[in-house]
């Protein structure tokens, strides 16, 4: 994700630690710039309006792939039986 950011906006992390109850990292940023594109983005306040953003189809297979990812992890399950996977979501929008 660092890469992405500072790809896309040129802004670099703040802070990097690591996780106390799993094996991820916490990335942090100190950003106005970072914080208005998230919010506009993301906002739960907009969430059975929210879509893929049209830059996103426009970047490299492997950043398409990592927004997926990304969304799998937020919004994602797998069956206790390994056979079906779920996203869920409240948005027409981003169900198409």
């Amino acid at each position: 994700m660092k890469n992405i950011i500072f790809e896309i906006f040129g802004i670099k992390e703040t802070d990097i630690r690591q996780c106390k109850d799993s094996e991820g990292l916490n990335i942090r940023y100190c950003s106005k710039i970072l914080y208005d594109v998230f919010f506009n983005i993301f906002s739960s306040r907009k969430c059975h309006f929210k879509s893929i953003p049209a830059w996103a189809l426009w970047v490299k297979p492997n950043l398409q792939m990592q927004l997926i990812e990304g969304y799998f992890r937020g919004d994602g399950t797998i069956s206790k039986d390994n056979k079906t996977i779920s996203l869920n979501t409240v948005s027409p929008l981003l169900a198409e």
